[in-house]
């Protein structure tokens, strides 16, 4: 995850329950460019959890889930999961 650990952090430590992020704010946080796949599929940005997935597993394992993407204009709105019944 190491390269997406910039976005977990920011996550683990955003108090607001949803965050809407442009790709360019997301590669800023990063300090790296999202891949090619990532501004053209939808599939890459599916809630996840796959050993391969390792973008996935940044925002699951904060406890977010993408909520809404739009690919023609390049942002993506994370929301809090919910959290299991105690």
């Amino acid at each position: 995850m190491a390269k997406y650990d910039p976005l977990h952090a920011l996550l683990i430590d955003h108090h607001a329950n949803e965050v809407t992020l442009s790709f360019g704010e997301l590669e800023q946080i990063l300090d790296d460019n999202l891949p090619p796949s990532a501004h053209q599929y939808q599939a890459w940005w599916a809630n996840t959890h796959n050993q391969t997935h390792t973008h996935a597993q940044a925002w699951m394992e904060a406890g977010w889930r993408v909520d809404t993407l739009n690919l023609a204009q390049k942002w993506v709105r994370f929301v809090r999961a919910a959290r299991p019944a105690r």
